[in-house]
């Protein structure tokens, strides 16, 4: 499962981690091990790129809160940004949205 998390460097600082497919419980080991690629790469911030995404689960949320806190801890952020219908819905309803700073797509970002 691990080719469904891509971890891409931008300006040789920010990180985005691309996410594809169901992001059920099953695949938290992978998501928190393209999260923990990121985190050590990066001395900026980590986007999470879940345009692919069809799915996704409270368990999978908690990862993306902990690389959140993590990152904000040491004066970054993680942003979910081209976040599919579905997962936009998700953070939504469990009131997570604004804490992970749900962006419109990768190119707003690397333009901020």
């Amino acid at each position: 499962m691990d080719d469904l998390f891509n971890v891409v460097m931008r300006n040789g600082v920010d990180a985005t981690v691309v996410c594809q497919g169901e992001l059920d419980i099953c695949a938290v080991p992978d998501v928190s091990a393209a999260l923990e690629r990121a985190l050590h790469a990066s001395d900026g911030e980590v986007s999470v790129d879940m345009q692919g995404v069809r799915y996704i689960d409270s368990a999978c949320v908690s990862t993306l809160l902990r690389a959140h806190d993590t990152l904000e801890a040491r004066g970054s952020r993680l942003v979910v940004v081209a976040a599919s219908p579905v997962v936009r819905r998700a953070l939504q309803l469990l009131g997570v949205g604004d804490r992970l700073g749900l962006a419109g797509d990768p190119a707003s970002v690397l333009a901020a």
